[in-house]
């Protein structure tokens, strides 16, 4: 689990490549209700300014990728 949130903060942060941002994980994760191979983990990014259209693409074949997997 924490190889997955590790994986997938690296790859958000390369897609904001120097946009600064806060980031939270919430759901059942944290309430210790996750299930493997049954639950996800939920992840909010706070950045300080917006992301391009580019970037927005990135953000969706990012997740296209993960459910994939």
């Amino acid at each position: 689990m924490k190889e997955s949130v590790s994986i997938m903060m690296n790859r958000i942060s390369s897609i904001l490549q120097g946009n600064k941002m806060s980031a939270a994980i919430f759901g059942s994760v944290t309430y210790d209700y996750f299930k493997p191979r049954w639950s996800d983990f939920d992840i909010i990014c706070i950045t300080a300014s917006d992301f391009s259209e580019a970037e927005a693409r990135q953000f969706i074949k990012l997740r296209q990728e993960r459910l994939a997997e």
